[in-house]
């Protein structure tokens, strides 16, 4: 990758699109190194994704673990924070201006600048850590769904299968074999939906693990 950076910058490139490789199929790490390394700012990339999510994606999901690095790479928390610190020392600079005056008016404004600071930076803190917490918990809803879904379906399956064995034996009305068909149907259709619902909430949850953001 050095040497590609090295190359384009002789060449006078400044932008770039990286490719995923076939041999490397969804797994997209390569891809998004190389975007890193270019320059998120001047790369893009044509990845390789399935709306399918892997029990092995799922296991890896740790609630305590994954908190701590969005709020690492939070911009809202940092912004919070910076604030904080900014109204941290406005206060002092001002105390000490007025020789620890606590009863100076300026001195007063800058405490109260201070404590709102500080309430809005625990808020903050504490509404990023309950949405985070609640779309975690939603991913885990979305698998339970998921699973209900496949095992309604393979019910399903056995009730057409058995009841398509008594229409063949004259024991059983078309219309009542049809109404098990589109039983199937839909639990096919349930199981799309939950896959959907899993796959979007799970790379929200992702992007709020890599970077922070919430939706």
């Amino acid at each position: 990758m050095e040497t590609y950076i090295q190359l384009a910058h002789e060449l006078g490139l400044e932008r770039a699109v990286f490719v995923q490789a076939k041999p490397f199929a969804t797994d997209n790490a390569c891809l998004l190194d190389a975007i890193q390394k270019f320059g998120p700012q001047r790369a893009r990339g044509i990845a390789v994704v399935t709306d399918q999510v892997s029990d092995k994606e799922l296991a890896a999901m740790n609630l305590e673990n994954d908190l701590a690095a969005a709020k690492e790479a939070s911009y809202s928390l940092f912004a919070a924070q910076r604030t904080l610190n900014d109204a941290k020392d406005d206060y002092h600079d001002t105390a000490k201006s007025h020789d620890y005056n606590a009863d100076h008016y300026e001195v007063i404004s800058a405490k109260h600048s201070l404590e709102a600071a500080k309430y809005t930076y625990n808020a903050t803190v504490q509404s990023f850590e309950s949405s985070f917490r609640i779309l975690f918990n939603k991913v885990k809803d979305d698998k339970q769904v998921l699973d209900a879904a496949k095992t309604a379906l393979s019910v399903q399956k056995d009730t057409y299968a058995s009841m398509e064995l008594k229409y063949k034996q004259g024991t059983l009305s078309e219309n009542k074999l049809a109404d098990a068909k589109d039983a199937v149907t839909a639990a096919q259709e349930a199981i799309t939906t939950a896959q959907t619902n899993l796959f979007s909430d799970y790379n929200t949850y992702r992007w709020a693990v890599d970077h922070g953001i919430l939706n």
